[in-house]
This record gives C-alpha cells, sequence and structure tokens, in this order.
C-alpha cells in the first residue's frame, strides 16, 4: 500500500474519532444516571462504540505498520485527540457518577479536613447523623446541591489516595462543584502526559507517531473526558519515573513511583524494577530505598491516622468488591467446586480467590524481578505485560482501569490491548446479559497469552524494519 493511501485513511479515522466525540457530546444528557437510557437505546450507544474501538484498531495497525514519521502526522495525532477531548469535557457524564465523590472529596480537602476521615452520609440529611462531624462540612454538603446525596457508596469512607485528593482541591478552589473543571483539569495534566510520552519514545528510538495508541484511544476518552474518572493523574508521576530510570537516575525514579502511590497504590510495584538497578551499588539503593519508603510513608500518614475499619475505602475495597472480573471469576468459581467438593468450612471464596490471585501476581513480579535483563529498556518493555496481567486478574475489571495499561502499551504496542477497545464498552450491557464478560474479556485474554507465548503474535504490531 503507498503511503498516501496510509494518509488517507488516519485521516478519515481522525474524523471518525471527532465525530465519535461529537456524537457522545450531543447524546450525552440522554445517558445519565438521571435520565435513565432505554435498554435499546444503551445498544445503540455501545454499538457505536464498538465500531469506533475498531476504527481505532485499524488506525494504529497502520500506524505501527507504515512508520509513519511526518512531523505534520504527529501535529494532526495531537490535534485530532486534542479536539475530541475538549468536546468530552464539558459533556455529561454517562451513566456514571464516581465524579460526585471526587467533587465532595475536592471541596472537604480544600476546607483543611482529612477526607479519610468522614464518610459522606454523615452530612446527608436523610440521615439521622446530622449532628456528627463538623459543622462547615454541613454547610458544605448543604452548598452542593444534589452531589452529596448522589455520592455511592456513601457510608465508606474515601480510597482515593493524597496525591489524588490534592488535585480534587485544585479542581474545587478554580470553582466549586464543576465537574467541567474537573476534566479540564485532567486535560490540562494530559497534555504533560503527551509530552512525557514523546520524550520517551524518542528515548527508546521508536516512532514518535506510537502516541496515537495513548493519545486516540477510545476508551480512555471516554472513561477519562466524558465519565470523568480520575486515573491518568498518576501517569506523569510513573512516566517521570521510567523517564529518570532510562537515564540511570534510580533515586529519582524511585522517588517518581513513590509519588505515583499518591494517585493509585498499585504503582508501587515499580519501584523494586529500580531498586533491582542498585544492587551493586549499596550507598544508591540505601537512599532509594530510604526516600520512596518515606514519600510512601508520608503519602499514607493521613490514612493510617484514622480508623483502619471497614468504613475504610481501601479496607472494604481489599476485603469484597468484585465487577466485571473474568479470571478472577473463574478463579472464584473454582475455588468454590473445590470447597463444596471437599466440604470445607469455608465461608468467604472471595477472600481466597484474592489471595490465589496476589499470588500468582507475585509470581508474576519475581519471574520479571529476576530475568536477566541487561538493558533498563529491556526492564521498561516487561512494564506492559506486567500490568496487563494485573488487570487481567483483578477482581475489578472497570474499563477505566484499563487505562492503566495505555502509557506502556505505547512503548511496547501488542494487538490484544489495542483491540480491548472494542469488546470493552459491552462492560455498560453487563446487568443485561450477564455472560457478555465472557465475550468482552476471554478473546483479549486468549490473544493475549499467545502474544506471551509466540514470536508471530507478539510481533504483529512491530513497525517493518524497527529496531527492538
Amino acid at each position: 500500500m503507498k503511503n498516501k493511501s496510509v494518509y488517507y485513511i488516519l485521516a478519515i479515522c481522525g474524523i471518525l474519532l471527532i465525530g465519535y466525540a461529537l456524537y457522545i457530546y450531543i447524546i450525552s444528557p440522554d445517558f445519565t444516571y438521571a435520565a435513565k437510557p432505554s435498554k435499546e437505546n444503551l445498544v445503540y450507544y455501545i454499538i457505536i462504540r464498538i465500531i469506533i474501538g475498531l476504527v481505532f484498531t485499524i488506525s494504529v495497525v497502520f500506524i505501527v505498520k507504515y512508520q509513519l514519521r511526518s512531523s505534520r502526522i504527529l501535529i494532526y495525532i495531537f490535534s485530532i485527540g486534542a479536539i475530541a477531548r475538549l468536546l468530552l469535557v464539558p459533556s455529561e457524564p454517562i451513566l456514571e457518577d464516581d465524579f460526585n465523590r471526587y467533587l465532595w472529596d475536592g471541596a472537604v480537602t480544600a476546607n483543611g479536613y482529612n477526607p479519610f476521615k468522614y464518610a459522606p452520609n454523615m452530612f446527608m440529611e436523610r440521615d439521622s447523623l446530622k449532628d456528627l462531624g463538623p459543622k462547615t462540612l454541613h454547610n458544605l454538603a448543604d452548598s452542593s446541591g444534589a452531589i452529596i446525596n448522589r455520592i455511592n457508596h456513601p457510608h465508606i469512607r474515601t480510597i482515593y489516595p493524597p496525591i489524588a485528593q490534592t488535585t480534587f482541591a485544585i479542581a474545587y478552589l478554580v470553582k466549586p462543584w464543576s465537574v467541567t473543571i474537573w476534566k479540564f483539569l485532567l486535560f490540562l495534566i494530559d497534555i504533560s502526559v503527551f509530552y512525557l510520552l514523546i520524550l520517551l519514545l524518542k528515548r527508546i528510538g521508536k516512532p514518535l507517531v506510537l502516541v496515537a495508541i495513548y493519545w486516540w484511544n477510545p476508551i480512555l476518552l471516554h472513561e477519562i473526558f466524558n465519565a470523568g474518572h480520575m486515573d491518568l493523574i498518576m501517569y506523569p508521576l510513573i512516566l517521570l519515573g521510567i523517564l529518570f530510570f532510562l537515564k540511570n537516575k534510580i533515586v529519582v525514579s524511585s522517588s517518581f513511583f513513590a509519588l505515583a502511590v499518591g494517585g493509585k497504590i498499585w504503582p508501587v510495584i515499580f519501584i523494586p524494577f529500580a531498586l533491582k538497578k542498585t544492587l551493586k551499588n549499596k550507598r544508591v539503593l540505601f537512599s532509594s530505598l530510604v526516600i520512596s519508603s518515606s514519600i510512601i510513608m508520608l503519602i499514607l500518614l493521613p490514612i493510617i491516622v484514622t480508623k483502619l475499619d471497614n468504613s475504610l475505602g481501601f479496607v472494604t475495597y481489599s476485603k469484597n468488591w468484585t465487577n466485571n472480573e473474568s479470571v478472577f471469576r473463574l478463579v472464584n468459581l473454582l475455588i468454590k467446586e473445590v470447597i463444596q467438593l471437599f466440604n470445607i468450612n469455608y465461608h468467604c471464596s472471595l477472600c481466597l480467590s484474592r489471595w490465589v490471585v496476589i499470588i500468582i501476581f507475585s509470581t508474576v513480579i519475581i519471574y520479571y524481578l529476576r530475568k536477566d535483563e541487561k538493558k533498563s529498556i529491556e526492564i521498561i518493555f516487561n512494564f506492559f505485560p506486567i500490568v496487563a496481567i494485573m488487570f487481567i486478574l483483578s477482581p475489578t475489571q472497570f474499563p477505566w482501569y484499563y487505562t492503566w495499561v495505555l502509557p506502556f502499551l505505547v512503548l511496547n504496542p501488542r494487538l490484544s490491548f489495542v483491540a480491548y477497545t472494542i469488546l470493552l464498552p459491552l462492560y455498560q450491557l453487563k446487568y443485561s446479559w450477564p455472560y457478555l464478560v465472557w465475550v468482552e474479556h476471554l478473546p483479549i485474554v486468549g490473544l493475549f497469552i499467545m502474544e506471551l507465548y509466540s514470536s508471530k503474535f507478539r510481533n504483529f504490531l512491530t513497525a517493518k524494519n524497527e529496531f527492538e
């Protein structure tokens, strides 16, 4: 195929992506929880999302295979992604309400209170707890309008770590109770993610247009800039950690990985890989370990000083939350069968299943830590399968959790997780047809496993003559 034809294909894909964002903007008021969209309308909406996932996958295949290195193509990729984001920022979140918690947490934090100390239901008029907690927070609840009463799981204290809370507070200080301002703040953060991905692609010698895997990804566009999920807060910190890792500045690298724990807890898994490079330099190892540990302890301190009981989100989440899971569900079904077969007196199969997947994932981490990688870039390429396996094993495979993989997918492209964009929209139908969870996940899991064990599948998204 001539390069000119590839440009035409990418032009069409980009226009369709903007059309998709415009479609979401237009229909979003009719697809909120309050609007209660019909199942028929929901199916049409899901079909559109599946189609745009297919368009995205095709565009990525052409981008990778034909190594488009023109600066004009890079500008085009950025412009399309930026326009799509800006169209989605003012849209109504579709069938999502997590942003209400962010807005409330931001208000609590901005007013100088510890958001891990108080559950939102203490400040809801419908509850009999109105005399509990600071008066300022009761006044905040009154000023929030409907937001306080739309927080899901209001009896649970927040699960979002302190750096996330700081970001929520910044949005509140700019304009209280505004989901649009919150999403615009995410847009500004995402521009830094784009820039850092470009720096990393330059550093490892891969085509800069691979950034489209992140920047054009329709799941990220929808889950972050329509639904308003907060997960990309940690991406700049993780990418800075990787950048300094490649520069062999391990103390700085491990510090950024530790700071990323303040967005979500899981980036702690990267610190052992940074420390591995310091094993022959005890001074650097000690400095990295002490500084990263101190950062994590400071981050966790506002959580630790509160009650660590079932009302804390971290405790409840770690014990029994499941949603849209695939492999974890299979593990749990198997454990239930074993318990029943051997008449074992054990009533928490979910608890046991969690321990099983923790052991499996710990084994994965140990396997990659023990690999004799000579170059830093080889270690970085391993981050994709590690985070991908974490997502696959997770008891909660929310579509926005899929976005965790994307920065690593840019650096190490694989068809399986690019094609996930086609099937993940089925999540919205999980309550109507529960068996769709297998259609949503198992084809991708199967392809991912084949990529792990077969170079033919693994190298499908390897550019012609690309240096690895």
